[in-house]
């Protein structure tokens, strides 16, 4: 048949045949990395705490001259520079966890996001403490789970994948054409 025919060759509906697949397995990937990102059981638990019970409690320390200036980042959920009290039943309980999910601002350094907070909830500021109704140990200082940077982490991956799918797809297109007229030339 002519390559002016009304039936494509049997190799061009295997290469719109792996286009199909190859764009579905992307669009999967993409899938798993929103999931990952937004609907993780770290994020769960983070929007757990906003049906919390709440105590009052008080700032001891806020000084985030604690956190070195040079620090690119901090290790775990749990900080120095702030620590907080509260009484729950009686019993009079410190913590130092802001909230249960973080999100670092871009090209933020440990030093200003430990600025940020401080000024926030400066030290002898009355605040409002939601604790865990089986742990009481277990509190923040704001309830909820952030997920702004979440949310820029996955849309960078998902515009990365969709990047692979594009060139998948010109690869595949132009190994058909290469095939096609090698097959038509002999």
């Amino acid at each position: 048949m002519s390559s002016s025919g009304s039936s494509p060759s049997p190799f061009n509906r295997v290469a719109v045949v792996a286009s199909v697949v190859w764009v579905a397995l992307l669009g999967l990937g993409m899938l798993s990395v929103v999931r990952a990102f937004w609907f993780s059981p770290e994020f769960a638990a983070g929007d757990a705490t906003r049906a919390w019970p709440t105590a009052p409690g008080e700032v001891l320390i806020a000084d985030p001259e604690r956190v070195p200036p040079t620090s690119g980042s901090l290790a775990g959920p749990d900080f120095d520079f702030l620590q907080y009290r509260y009484t729950v039943n009686g019993v009079t309980y410190t913590n130092n966890r802001l909230q249960w999910v973080y999100t670092y601002h871009a090209n933020e350094t440990a030093r200003q996001f430990a600025q940020r907070w401080a000024a926030r909830f400066p030290a002898g500021t009355n605040v409002t403490v939601y604790h865990s109704p089986t742990d009481p140990r277990l509190a923040v200082l704001e309830p909820g789970a952030d997920r702004s940077g979440a949310a820029t982490a996955g849309l960078v991956l998902c515009a990365f994948l969709g990047a692979v799918a594009l060139v998948g797809l010109y690869f595949i297109h132009a190994a058909a054409v290469f095939w096609g007229r090698r097959r038509a030339a002999g």
